[in-house]
């Protein structure tokens, strides 16, 4: 019979252990995409800049956690969580049977994609609001799943189980760049506008730092 302290130990080595493996596939599927988003630039931009000099096309990698897509007048900002996740008994994966089989398979590392208007960025407009495009969660064996908002409901890609490839990180970048280029920035409500303070004339006259933001809803496969 184990020991109060056996079983510490013992799960301590299952879980801890679990979720170290979680966060280096994690790790190691961030540094393909990362990649994937760098090679895309490369090869999109002989093609983009020798029409418009004018179109931004950037890739920037500030640290290991987090890259930055400048495309047009948008960028996209990839962050990868620092822990690992396990999911909601609610989340919709739980009806995959890959799922029910393991359930070590229902951890989890997540890599949150935001989109910000590149004016907010570069004008620091630090009461503009960004969207979370989508989230790409990653688990141990490196399957992941794409999860998206439409119209206030979550929706989720099938859990692929093959492995994660440059090819693969291009084609869902692919599909977001063409996303966050096609949903323009809306008219603000003119009630939202009609008041302005002389500090935000002061602001907007030096940095055009008038709250701006765009509503988004994203949904992969949806230029297949």
């Amino acid at each position: 019979m184990s020991t109060p302290t056996e079983n510490t130990a013992a799960l301590l080595l299952r879980k801890a252990g679990l979720k170290q493996d979680v966060y280096e596939s994690a790790i190691r599927f961030f540094e393909c995409l990362s990649g994937a988003a760098a090679k895309l630039v490369t090869e999109l931009e002989p093609q983009v800049r020798h029409a418009d000099q004018r179109v931004r096309l950037e890739y920037i990698s500030p640290s290991d956690h987090e890259f930055q897509m400048k495309v047009g007048s948008d960028v996209l900002i990839f962050i990868l969580h620092t822990n690992v996740f396990h999911l909601d008994p609610k989340h919709p994966c739980w009806n995959e049977q890959y799922i029910k089989d393991d359930v070590e398979r229902s951890y989890f590392g997540i890599v949150n994609i935001y989109n910000f208007l590149h004016d907010s960025i570069h004008y620091n407009r630090s009461g503009d609001v960004g969207y979370l495009v989508c989230r790409l969660f990653v688990n141990k064996w490196g399957h992941f799943f794409l999860e998206t908002r439409q119209e206030d409901q979550v929706s989720c890609s099938l859990i692929q189980t093959e492995a994660f490839t440059l090819d693969k990180g291009k084609e869902i970048i692919n599909e977001l760049i063409q996303f966050v280029t096609e949903f323009d920035l809306f008219v603000p409500p003119f009630e939202q506008v009609a008041e302005i303070t002389v500090d935000e004339v002061n602001a907007e006259a030096q940095t055009h730092k008038l709250k701006t933001a765009k509503r988004l809803g994203f949904n992969y496969g949806l230029h297949d």
